[in-house]
């Protein structure tokens, strides 16, 4: 299948702009036409989410850099180190942070979500990490169908219901809950993610959160998540 191309919105006879969209293969329009919602554009060179009203959001990897440090010992590197540098799916990519997290470890790692400004986002984190990910910007479902593809290792990050005690969640996830396509199924999604998986399907959790598929095989757990642990034969 075809990755969807989000666009970004440019000044006139903005180069950088021009440039960036190349290197990200966003289709290009003037920022005279952009919608009132968020949408991608350019920021003292940097691609940037902007509102009509003039809200602005960046995200660069300077701002995620102590997240990658010793990824390679992370709890998540953990959980999907199936075999020697495993080739994973990050089934529901989001902002990338996850699945540049597994390159660094080692993990041979393709992303898929189905937001095209939110995959856009994700592509530029990764290019200013220099992790070699890559990208499908659709839903998983289609592209597993489609591609018949099987991995080592199935990652689900599905986006965490609201904190039960009401915590406020961060600015980023507040923006990512407000793109995010929530169409998919994730039963379903869990159920083709298993059938894609020769090792294991690993679901990303809050530490005490239920399980959303049953009792997994067995579980890594960090200060704030857990990680539950699927074989892929169940």
């Amino acid at each position: 299948m075809s990755s969807q191309l989000a666009t970004v919105f440019l000044e006139r006879g903005d180069v950088r702009g021009q440039e960036l969209a190349l290197l990200l293969d966003l289709k290009t329009d003037d920022i005279q036409d952009a919608p009132d919602e968020w949408h991608l554009t350019i920021e003292h060179g940097k691609l940037a989410l902007r509102q009509s009203d003039g809200n602005l959001f960046t995200f660069s990897f300077e701002d995620i850099r102590n997240r990658v440090e010793n990824a390679r010992w992370s709890a998540i590197a953990k959980a999907c180190a199936s075999v020697r540098r495993p080739k994973v799916l990050d089934a529901l990519g989001g902002w990338g942070l996850d699945a540049i997290i597994l390159s660094m470890a080692g993990c041979r790692v393709t992303v898929t979500e189905a937001s095209p400004i939110v995959c856009a986002v994700a592509k530029n984190l990764a290019r200013e990490a220099n992790t070699p990910l890559a990208f499908t910007c659709g839903f998983v479902e289609d592209y597993l169908n489609t591609s018949g593809e099987l991995f080592d290792v199935v990652y689900l990050d599905p986006i965490f219901p609201q904190h039960p005690k009401g915590a406020r969640p961060s600015r980023r996830m507040q923006i990512l809950h407000s793109l995010a396509k929530t169409d998919s199924d994730l039963r379903a999604v869990f159920e083709i993610a298993k059938k894609h998986a020769l090792n294991r399907v690993v679901v990303k959790h809050r530490r005490n959160q239920p399980t959303l598929f049953g009792a997994p095989h067995w579980q890594i757990t960090s200060k704030t998540v857990r990680f539950d642990i699927y074989r892929a034969s169940a």
